[in-house]
């Protein structure tokens, strides 16, 4: 404690007193203090043998508020003696040396010593007294505000976890408004006075002291509540997936499912759940609603959305065709089905809530979804599986045959609802030459200049057979020199038989260079042709023909074999030369047709190598080693390779002459 000195009266005996601050329980009145002083105190103390008295009001005590300023004296009663000289101290069983003191000891029970000693030794000996008081501690009260609408806020009144006696009673006021007596702890709504600060102030009270702790907090008044919105449910797996539009984190909100007139409260969000909920292991049938409360334990808020219907979904195959069957509780005011499977959208219908796809094939399964739109509201199904059964004949293939750039048929089928299950069978000319998955396959066993009309059929996963394709014949192509030159070249073709025999067809003839490159096309007609101006640079004239029309799809066209004409190279040499500079047949030079390339040989007469040339812009002017030509008989070889592979020798004499 700290002690405080005073003026004070004197007495005939000496007064100490010793306070000792201790623990204490629950119920305070019952504790004994364990005192540290030895002494033992006096026989026959008399009741209230002293008083403490609150130092700034004078009013007597008989409990003290920690922090308290008090006095302490002997009752009046016992009539002491007067002239006495008093001593005060506040340290347990010391010299005495003071009666006034502030309360510093913490909640509890305290012990008061008086000491008094006679200062005459005729008189009788000292007395030694002991009285017990209650500390009271002035802890804050532990407070939330949380604003519950636009003019009510709700107040949580807890007891401070501090030690001692607990307050009695509570006073509460709300800002400036007015103070609200005998409030027990707990949690109560208080209206908002207008135009004051945003304040609770809570004071707590004792009914033995005048002791009070208070509390202020400040509370921030909740935004105007927005009617929420449903976007979006959609059911998958069991739950259901919502979408709402932006939610106010203030308030709270509660999904809600209607039954009957009323609805029942399935969940409330989480504060952090943000626009997008799941509600696991949902009912997936009926309408649903979400409502804004207040955050407070009693809402005085209740905004709740227009309700939102699930959509259910049911598919079941029959015959090759896959049947869905959905329902919308409000299908009154749907503005559309959109149906997607597997992932993809497949229709988009209003009004009936019934559906068959007939573009499936048998042995597939597909997912299919149906997604309601109302407004700007869907609502969307679970995915429903279904694999389509049949024993029903697949839809009949279509075949496209035609030659690759190494006269080889390549075969393309097109198998409709079914473009990758089931085994495809090809014949050729009614012999089956391949079965196999694939949906293209290459014939390299045809015969070279052979033609070959083919059709396919399909055995779907279910074991059902479909009907034989048209036969599909790529037209064939020939070609021949019409003169002993070359000089021209005339062309027959077969004609293209596609999936439609009855629809016209359209050729075009092309010209390729070895590579394959288109170098010319022209539109023809019937099934044959004449080139009457064939390229003259190219030894090997190779024609294609290109089909389209005859049902085949747009954008597909058909190719022929490659048919080639072949042409001789030929050389032109002179039997003698004179390389005098006068201009006039001053070199020897190879002239002739299709020399691309070529090995010429020149030798003298010993058999000497004297001039070598494998292209046409290498000419001899007859110097050999730089000398001056010399006049004479030489021989000559001359020696090339043709497009086809043949090989081209030729030898003879040439003369220079003077």
């Amino acid at each position: 404690m700290t002690l405080h000195v005073v003026p004070f009266v004197n007495y005939r005996f000496l007064l100490l007193f010793w306070l000792v601050g201790l623990g204490f329980t629950t119920n305070l009145f019952a504790q004994t203090p364990v005192d540290s002083c030895t002494r033992t105190t006096s026989a026959n103390q008399p009741p209230a043998a002293f008083e403490a008295y609150d130092v700034a009001t004078g009013r007597r005590l008989d409990a003290f508020c920690q922090g308290q300023f008090v006095r302490f004296a002997p009752n009046p009663t016992r009539n002491l003696p007067a002239t006495v000289v008093v001593l005060y101290d506040t340290t347990r069983c010391s010299n005495p040396a003071g009666s006034v003191f502030t309360i510093t000891s913490r909640p509890g029970r305290v012990s008061v010593y008086e000491n008094a000693q006679n200062s005459d030794p005729t008189a009788p000996s000292g007395t030694l007294y002991v009285r017990r008081y209650a500390v009271y501690g002035t802890p804050k009260p532990v407070v939330t505000a949380r604003p519950c609408s636009a003019g009510i806020v709700e107040v949580t009144i807890a007891a401070p976890n501090s030690p001692g006696p607990k307050y009695n009673h509570y006073a509460i006021r709300i800002g400036n408004g007015p103070l609200v007596s005998n409030v027990q702890p707990g949690t109560a709504s208080y209206p908002i006075p207008t135009g004051g600060p945003t304040t609770v102030t809570v004071t707590g009270s004792y009914d033995a002291v005048q002791c009070t702790g208070s509390e202020t907090v400040t509370f921030t008044p909740l935004p105007a509540p927005q009617t929420p919105a449903i976007q979006r449910i959609a059911a998958r797996s069991g739950s259901l997936d919502f979408q709402f539009a932006a939610l106010q984190p203030e308030f709270r909100y509660e999904l809600q499912i209607a039954s009957g007139s009323a609805y029942t409260t399935l969940a409330t969000l989480p504060t952090s759940s943000g626009p997008t909920f799941t509600l696991p292991s949902a009912p997936l049938s009926g309408r649903y609603r979400l409502r804004l409360i207040s955050p407070c334990q009693i809402s005085t808020l209740d905004y709740p959305s227009a309700p939102v219907a699930t959509t259910t979904l049911r598919a079941v195959s029959v015959s090759g065709r896959n049947v869905l069957q959905w329902s919308f509780l409000d299908s009154a005011s749907v503005s559309s089905y959109e149906i997607t499977r597997d992932g993809a959208r497949l229709a988009v219908v209003s009004g009936p809530s019934r559906y068959i796809d007939t573009l499936v094939s048998c042995g597939t399964t597909y997912q299919y979804r149906v997604t309601a739109t109302r407004g700007a509201v869907t609502s969307a199904s679970d995915l429903a599986s279904v694999q389509t059964i049949s024993t029903l004949a697949p839809p009949t293939p279509r075949l496209v045959a035609s030659f690759n750039l190494r006269n080889q048929v390549e075969l393309t089928a097109t198998t409709p609802r079914t473009p990758t299950s089931g085994q495809l069978t090809f014949t050729r000319d009614g012999q089956n030459i391949a079965t196999t998955a694939v949906r293209t396959l290459r014939d390299s066993t045809l015969a070279p200049g052979a033609g070959a009309c083919y059709t396919v059929r399909l055995l779907d996963v279910c074991g059902n057979r479909s009907a034989d394709s048209p036969p599909a014949c790529p037209p064939l192509l020939t070609a021949q020199a019409a003169d002993p030159l070359g000089s021209s070249a005339s062309l027959t073709w077969s004609a293209l038989r596609g999936p439609d025999p009855a629809a016209p067809v359209n050729y075009r003839l092309l010209t390729l260079a070895a590579d394959g490159t288109v170098l010319a096309s022209r539109a023809v007609s019937g099934s044959t042709e004449l080139d009457q101006q064939p390229a003259s640079n190219r030894q090997v004239l190779r024609y294609r023909l290109e089909a389209s029309g005859g049902g085949l799809p747009a954008g597909t066209v058909s190719y022929s074999n490659i048919a080639t004409v072949a042409r001789r190279i030929s050389i032109v040499l002179p039997t003698a030369f004179s390389p005098n500079g006068d201009g006039l047949n001053d070199v020897l030079e190879v002239k002739g047709r299709y020399l691309d390339k070529f090995k010429f040989v020149v030798v003298d007469r010993n058999g000497q190598e004297v001039f070598r040339g494998t292209d046409r812009t290498q000419t001899w002017d007859g110097r050999v080693r730089n000398n001056p030509p010399v006049p004479g008989a030489y021989a000559w070889r001359f020696e090339a390779t043709d497009e086809t592979g043949q090989v081209i020798v030729q030898n003879g004499t040439i003369t220079i002459v003077r």
